[in-house]
C-alpha cells in the first residue's frame, strides 16, 4: 500500500517564504534605488545649532495618510520612505540636513513620497507632535515640522509650549490659529500618535531617527492610502 505524499515540508516552505516576504515589506528593503540608499544613510557629523531653515512647500503635494500620518510627494509613486522621528530628539535635529537633501533631490521631483511617523520619547514631544498634526489639517505639517526643529535648536524642548509654537509658526508661515488651537485642545490627534507608537514597537525599532523604505506597491498602498487631498 503506497503512502500518501507528505505535503508538510512544502507547506512549511511556503509559510517561511510568506513570512520572509512580509518581513521584507515591513523592514522596507524592497525596490530601493542606489542613489536613495546613499542619501538615506549619509552620515551627518555636526549638529544644527544655528537654527533650521523653514522650508517652502507650496508646490509640493501634501496629504494625510489613512493612518493619520503626514506625507508629501507624488502620491502615485510606488516608492515610499517613512521616517520615524521625534521633534524633541537631538539626533533627529542633527539629521535634518539629510532629510532636506532627500526632499530636494527625490521628493520635489516626484521620485518618492515621504511619510513622517511621529514618536514621543522626549520631554514635551507630545504637544509638539499634536501641533504638527493639527497644522497638517491646514496642509502645513512640513512648515510646522521645520518650525519645531528650529525651536528645539534654539530653546530645547522647553520651547515646546502652545503659545511659543504659535508665535514661531505665525512668524514663519500662514497659520489659522483658532482651528489649530481647537484641534490641539480636543486631543483629536492623540489616537494617531498612539497608533504611531504602537507601529514603531511592532517593528522592534530601537531609536530615532529611523528611516524605512519600500517599492512594493501593495505595502505602500496599505500604509499611505490617502484620506483626500
Amino acid at each position: 500500500m503506497s503512502k500518501k505524499p507528505d505535503h508538510q515540508p512544502i507547506a512549511q516552505a511556503q509559510r517561511k517564504a510568506q513570512a520572509q516576504r512580509q518581513q521584507l515589506i515591513a523592514m522596507g528593503v524592497v525596490g530601493v534605488m542606489v542613489g536613495l540608499f546613499f542619501v538615506i544613510f549619509m552620515v551627518v557629523l555636526s549638529r544644527a545649532s544655528a537654527g533650521v531653515t523653514i522650508g517652502k512647500y507650496d508646490r509640493v503635494y501634501q496629504a494625510i495618510t489613512a493612518n493619520g500620518s503626514a506625507m508629501m510627494g507624488d502620491p502615485t509613486t510606488p516608492l515610499m520612505v517613512a521616517e520615524f522621528a521625534d521633534f524633541g530628539c537631538p539626533f533627529c535635529l542633527s539629521y535634518q540636513p539629510t532629510i532636506n537633501t532627500l526632499v530636494d533631490q527625490y521628493v520635489r521631483n516626484g521620485q518618492i513620497q515621504l511619510i513622517f511617523v511621529a514618536q514621543m520619547f522626549h520631554q514635551n514631544s507630545q504637544i509638539a507632535s499634536q501641533a504638527a498634526l493639527c497644522a497638517a489639517k491646514q496642509k502645513k505639517f512640513w512648515e510646522m515640522h521645520d518650525v519645531l526643529y528650529d525651536i528645539q535648536s534654539k530653546q530645547g524642548t522647553d520651547g515646546f509650549t502652545i503659545d511659543n509654537i504659535r508665535r514661531n509658526a505665525e512668524a514663519a508661515f500662514s497659520l489659522d490659529s483658532k482651528p489649530w488651537f481647537d484641534c490641539i485642545a480636543s486631543g483629536e490627534t492623540q489616537s494617531v500618535l498612539n497608533s504611531a507608537g504602537q507601529f514603531y514597537q511592532s517593528l522592534h525599532l530601537n531609536g530615532t531617527p529611523t528611516l524605512m523604505w519600500s517599492g512594493d506597491a501593495a505595502a505602500v498602498s496599505a500604509f499611505s492610502t490617502k484620506v483626500g487631498k
